[in-house]
């Protein structure tokens, strides 16, 4: 007699091999997700501070010296910013006793550079500590300056590829933008919050710039220049009596409605007719004519 494979174990294969063949369809992860600092304002926020900032041409009495900014103070027990920033926007992040990182994943967020060596990156000051001096920093005290370099608590410091950020130096963005477009966004509203939190000033190039960055790079739309919640959409579709009703799909079209044929013996617009959208079923029960829910 031959042997028969029962059918179950036939269609559990068949589904197996299904499965397999959907998940090598399937796009890889990537390697890691950009973690943005937190404090990152809103498109409409970032709008009305960057407004509130005094435009004046860049200057400083004194000659800049970056000593005047002591940065990487301890922050958080025995972690300095550098390596707070590093611990916060890594994933899977792991540190000695000293706070070092030892391993984990970074993204930059300016580039799309992804490490496992956290000495190939570095921190950045989001607003540079030269522009800072030359936007209205010269006139703080040690310990304001001290502050704005050790900032944890806002956007005011970002970990990115070294190359990226000696790229950047000490450039607003009139002069430099990150290479990764879908940044843009983000970094404009940082960049406007870490002035708009300090009080310093902006000129009127770097003031056009970051206003073309809000306007062109998508912050309209959304919340996050890299793909965050919506942000400043137009007011909900309503439909007839106030209630909300759901916008189209993009490319999708609102189907026709049309008649169905009329049973024989009755006229047009009688019993026998009805209005309906095409792939709904329809009975008739007690003269009337209704969609199967």
């Amino acid at each position: 007699m031959p042997h028969r494979t029962p059918r179950r174990v036939l269609g559990l294969s068949a589904a197996a091999i299904a499965a397999a063949a959907a998940a090598a369809l399937l796009p890889a992860a990537p390697a890691a997700a950009a973690s943005l600092p937190p404090g990152i304002p809103s498109a409409s926020e970032a709008r009305g501070q960057l407004d509130g900032l005094q435009v004046r041409p860049e200057g400083a009495s004194e000659p800049y010296d970056r000593s005047l900014f002591p940065h990487w103070g301890a922050v958080d027990g025995n972690c300095n910013a550098r390596e707070y920033v590093l611990r916060r926007d890594g994933e899977n992040v792991e540190t000695d006793g000293a706070c070092r990182a030892v391993s984990g994943t970074w993204f930059s967020a300016f580039d799309g550079e992804t490490t496992t060596d956290s000495s190939s990156f570095d921190v950045d000051h989001m607003v540079p500590l030269a522009e800072a001096w030359r936007s209205g920093a010269d006139t703080w005290s040690s310990s304001k300056r001290w502050s704005f370099a050790n900032n944890v608590e806002g956007p005011l410091l970002w970990a990115v590829s070294a190359s990226s950020n000696r790229e950047k130096s000490d450039q607003d963005p009139s002069e430099w933008r990150p290479s990764r477009s879908a940044v843009h966004c983000d970094y404009a509203k940082s960049w406007i919050n870490a002035k708009h939190r300090y009080g310093l000033t902006v000129d009127s190039d770097e003031k056009a710039a970051l206003t073309g960055m809000l306007d062109r790079s998508g912050c309209g739309a959304r919340g996050r220049g890299a793909g965050g919640p919506a942000d400043g959409a137009g007011p909900a579709e309503r439909s007839r009596g106030g209630r909300r009703r759901r916008s189209p799909r993009p490319g999708s079209a609102r189907r026709p409605r049309r008649r169905t044929a009329a049973r024989p013996g009755s006229a047009p617009g009688g019993s026998g007719w009805r209005w309906c959208s095409p792939p709904r079923p329809w009975s008739r029960t007690s003269g009337r004519s209704r969609a199967r829910a």
